[in-house]
């Protein structure tokens, strides 16, 4: 077992003493290759500045890369974060760091340098205890107890004896006179540098430790870590919930990935590898080490479905165009398969490809369905869809409605569906209608009744989906057809019908069994209007699946003169075409709610966020359910 004098030692070969002319000094150490960490106060927070960096018997020069603000003259505590980067011409042993908070009175040491029993500063270790978080302003600050921090001690590393990780930095002892112990910043504030630095810093690290690092293996072992083997039956027991990863684990994982650049879409990275049940991720995802820790923390997979850091890594090497990289995650995968008992999940699986409806979030469905009895009713069902084979039937109707009071009842659904989603703006909301009822205002319903601001399509992606009057099967695999190709897509390639357009339906049919890629279809006018309900009925037909449109008729085209050009309805299209040409099909739910969020803050201007209609149908189709009713 690794014992604290081990940690103890290890910590001491990364720990510097940094001074300078008008300099405090003080404690730094090593958190990457050349990299040292430290307060800002200990080298006055002056980017720039050179820096005496004394190390292992002898003095080098480095100098401030990165400094936190200073403290006013009235300011007796430095500023948050107080921390600071010093370059140090030295590939010197490298700490293990961790942003988690220690626990409530779990064992910390600390080394620094400090003048306590003569007239030079020594390596000194100090003994310690967390008795938890301490907030200044907004931050909090980790509190440590125990052993004297005399002057020298500031930017010294707090190693949590119970994890083997450095957890925070030495900020400032307590007041004079007060018991020992003082005041820590912790390493989560290391999120407060510059983006780029934060990510070079943390790839550097990882690369070490993935390389030559001696910490991970030492960590391996603490037993009040976890235990040597990891139980399989724990993936899938909902009451464990131990992180997955062993520290070499998670190291080999990380160093894959510093190679890699960091990419856009961490965010649908993340949701991809849950699937539809993903839960809220709580801290920015700023490179794919967040992504790992958010999928580590997820303890619990479905019985026999994959772990989703498993998930994740065969999704990754599936993308990755650098081979090396790729090998090394289908190999890792495959040992964390084997030593979980997941070896043949693993080996049925297939990653799916970005964009297809397996990489979409959870949903509520409501639909609207006209009674066999009158087409002047409606029978009302509201689905919770968590997966392809996670269907949930909310609510139905077992009597139909009149129009107007289905609506109203859908309204009033709608809040409890998606409170029972957990109701995160991930979560989207399909309307499937008859053709008629497709330009309903439902994105622009307030379902809450005391939070008038809120708009149902502002606060949820709301899409449409045209109810099937018959499952034609020759349009369903055409349907499929179009889906995939657009899935394949880096951005959707609309294609237009115009105010002008005098088509008739066999014509647009024929354009539309043409070819499989005329599978997103663009309307500058509502589907009221005769020529949009022509292209909207055949496309449908033709197994359409993606539509647009702006649902008030062509202001411009409505008079009985010539319409002034460009019309309403083509600066509609050249608006959203602009807005939405980098989008791929499975953006596109998201990317109009920002649209019509973006549109309610522009007042008075033309914008096309503004009214606009989205059908979006990923396929998704629950079975018939026993009916619950609704009243």
């Amino acid at each position: 077992m690794t014992s604290a004098a081990e940690l103890q030692e290890q910590l001491q070969k990364c720990v510097v003493r940094l001074s300078g002319p008008g300099m405090r000094g003080g404690t730094g150490f090593f958190i990457a290759p050349r990299y040292v960490l430290t307060c800002a106060h200990v080298v006055d927070g002056q980017a720039g500045s050179p820096v005496t960096i004394s190390w292992n018997g002898e003095e080098h020069q480095g100098s401030v890369r990165w400094s936190g603000p200073r403290a006013d003259r009235d300011q007796r505590v430095w500023p948050h974060p107080d921390l600071a980067i010093v370059t140090a011409p030295i590939d010197g042993p490298c700490v293990w760091l961790d942003e988690l908070f220690p626990g409530y009175d779990a064992d910390l040491l600390a080394v620094g340098h400090a003048k306590l029993y003569g007239p030079s500063a020594e390596r000194r270790p100090a003994k310690l205890t967390s008795p938890g978080r301490i907030e200044l302003g907004t931050e909090q600050l980790l509190r440590i107890s125990g052993d004297e921090l005399p002057d020298g001690m500031s930017g010294a590393p707090v190693i949590d004896l119970t994890t083997g990780a450095v957890c925070g930095v030495v900020k400032t002892a307590r007041t004079r006179d007060m018991p020992h112990g003082g005041v820590a910043v912790p390493v989560q504030a290391l999120r407060d540098l510059p983006t780029d630095l934060w990510r070079k810093l943390w790839r550097e690290h990882d690369r070490y430790h993935a390389a030559r690092g001696p910490w991970p293996g030492s960590l391996d072992v603490l037993a009040e870590r976890r235990p040597r083997e990891l139980d399989p039956a724990a993936i899938v027991h909902p009451d464990r919930l131990q992180p997955l990863l062993k520290p070499t684990e998670i190291t080999e994982l990380r160093g894959l990935l510093a190679e890699l650049p960091p990419p856009e879409d961490l965010n649908a990275r993340y949701r991809l590898a849950c699937g539809p049940n993903a839960p809220r991720v709580e801290t920015q995802l700023l490179d794919w080490r967040d992504l790992i820790k958010a999928l580590d923390d997820i303890a619990v997979a479905n019985r026999g479905r994959l772990h989703p850091l498993l998930v994740f890594a065969e999704q990754t090497a599936h993308r990755c165009t650098r081979a090396q990289v790729a090998d090394g995650l289908h190999s890792w995968a495959q040992r964390i398969a084997v030593r979980l008992g997941q070896r043949p999940e693993l080996a049925r699986y297939t990653p799916p490809e970005l964009g297809s409806p397996a990489a979409e979030s959870t949903a509520v469905i409501a639909m609207l369905e006209p009674s066999a009895l009158g087409q002047e009713r409606y029978l009302c069902t509201v689905w919770l869809y968590r997966g392809d084979e996670d269907f949930e039937v909310f609510a139905a109707d077992e009597a139909p409605r009149p129009l107007q009071e289905a609506w109203a009842e859908l309204k009033s659904r709608l809040p409890g569906a998606l409170n029972r989603l957990d109701g995160g703006a991930e979560v989207m909301v399909e309307f499937v209608l008859p053709q008629r009822l497709l330009n309903e205002g439902v994105d622009d319903w307030q379902i809450w009744p005391n939070r008038k601001f809120a708009r149902l399509g502002r606060r949820h992606p709301v899409i449409v989906r045209a109810l099937s009057t018959d499952e034609d099967p020759y349009s369903l695999r055409r349907g499929e057809d179009r889906w995939k190709w657009l899935a394949e897509q880096d951005s959707v390639p609309w294609h237009w019908i115009h105010c002008e357009d005098a088509r008739d339906q066999e014509a647009l049919y024929s354009w539309f069994e043409e070819s499989s890629n005329h599978a997103a279809l663009g309307l500058t006018m509502p589907p009221e209007t005769a020529s949009a309900r022509d292209a909207l009925e055949v496309g449908l037909y033709a197994g359409l699946r993606v539509a647009v449109w702006r649902r008030p008729r062509c202001e411009d085209h409505a008079g009985s003169g010539g319409a002034m050009q460009p019309c309403a309805g083509k600066r509609f299209r050249d608006d959203l075409s602009e807005r939405l040409a980098a989008r791929r099909v499975s953006q596109l739910p998201h990317a109009v709610k920002d649209l019509r969020n973006a549109a309610a803050q522009q007042n008075g201007t033309e914008h096309c966020g503004r009214d606009v209609v989205l059908l979006w149908d990923a396929g998704r189709r629950p079975e018939s359910q026993p009916l619950i009713p609704l009243g």
